[in-house]
């Protein structure tokens, strides 16, 4: 089985933060499974603007170089079965004005979409398209994939920190994913509940032990008596206040840790 993949959290994250994205997490356990012949992952668009912001290199250089200019595109080969295509693309002033909805525009201009589409085809054969990323839906419309798979894991019509040109951007990108798939994996039973009646299967968030087995160890940990129940990740408003409070209260051996950054004043 071949896989097209157009993540939310895409490779350079991984190799920034490790594998703490529900994408990555779903990634790195195809990777392992037989059946799984090769997956090729279309990072979103590098720009300008980010490149400044974060201090990075236009494209990354992880893994093997399979083919690019070293300018505008790169692919890459992580292992036998993973690649990654990435892009830079010179510009400074949409970024910065349209944010996210740059994502959906830019994916579609005609020289990112004939790389893709040349890409995925002299490397995968007869592959499922599997997306995390509703700012991807215009690209993939042009694509027109024979079975589509579309995870939806957050409501990015309704994010706490997307203006409303991102959200309208993304309600429009749902809405196309959600009618188009052929199947939906939902991240939670309300999303299925609201969901039109078609081929949906529920995957709560959650990851393999074997990913940790290799990672860093915070010291700090040790330090804490008693059974933890951790979470890693962003800090937002989403956090419900008085379930924890009465979980802290009902558990009084038990020790919350929350790890990440603050996601809303």
């Amino acid at each position: 089985m071949d896989i097209l993949i157009f993540p939310y959290h895409d490779w350079r994250k991984h190799e920034k933060e490790g594998p703490r994205g529900r994408d990555l997490h779903l990634i790195l356990s195809m990777i392992n499974k037989e059946s799984t012949n090769r997956i090729l992952v279309i990072n979103r668009p590098n720009s300008l603007a980010e490149a400044i912001k974060n201090r990075e290199k236009k494209l990354p250089t992880y893994g093997k170089k399979i083919e690019g200019d070293d300018k505008f595109y790169r692919l890459s080969k992580i292992n036998e079965k993973l690649f990654i295509l990435d892009f830079f693309v010179l510009d400074l002033i949409k970024p910065v004005l349209l944010k996210r909805k740059w994502w959906a525009e830019v994916y579609s201009s005609k020289k990112i979409f004939n790389i893709i589409q040349r890409v995925y085809k002299s490397y995968l054969q007869n592959p499922i398209t599997l997306t995390f990323n509703p700012f991807a839906y215009q690209i993939i419309k042009l694509i027109s994939p024979d079975y589509l798979v579309y995870d939806i894991f957050d409501d990015f019509s309704d994010h706490p920190r997307f203006n409303s040109i991102e959200k309208n951007t993304a309600k429009s990108g749902m809405n196309y994913l959600i009618e188009n798939s052929n199947k939906m994996i939902a991240v939670s039973n309300h999303f299925i509940d609201n969901l039109p009646s078609k081929n949906t299967l529920m995957v709560s968030n959650g990851f393999s032990s074997n990913f940790l087995k290799t990672e860093f160890k915070n010291t700090d940990l040790s330090n804490i008596d008693g059974p933890i129940v951790g979470y890693s990740g962003r800090i937002s408003k989403r956090l419900n206040i008085q379930l924890l409070l009465k979980l802290i209260s009902t558990l009084p051996h038990v020790s919350f840790v929350f790890i990440g950054e603050v996601y809303d004043e």
